[in-house]
């Protein structure tokens, strides 16, 4: 990735992470494409963002912000679930998900 696009990620995520009312950070090894496919679908469905980041890109991006407690979590291959609208929803949403697919590893979560 070169310079340019590395800055326009972080800026795009500085703007998600602004705007989001609740984040969490998950670790997702072990979940193969298809269960990753039915848990992007399931948060889509509450309004509800998943994205997998770059750690060192995440932790620029989230400085500044409401969620900037998280920066010390992205370690590791993490994916971070963004809610803009109700707060709960992301953790009912990966709880539930969790629940039937033990390989998801909700890591930590700001409200």
């Amino acid at each position: 990735m070169d310079k340019e696009t590395k800055q326009k990620n972080v800026s795009e995520l500085h703007d998600k992470f602004t705007q989001a009312k609740s984040a969490v950070v998950t670790g997702y090894i072990g979940i193969n494409v298809e269960e990753m496919t039915d848990l992007r679908t399931k948060l889509r469905q509450a309004q509800i963002e998943y994205r997998v980041v770059k750690n060192t890109l995440a932790k620029l991006a989230v400085k500044g912000t409401s969620l900037e407690a998280l920066e010390d979590y992205f370690v590791g291959p993490v994916g971070v679930a963004l809610g803009y609208d109700d707060p709960l929803a992301v953790t009912k949403v990966l709880y539930e998900f969790q629940r039937g697919q033990e390989k998801l590893d909700l890591k930590v979560g700001v409200l």
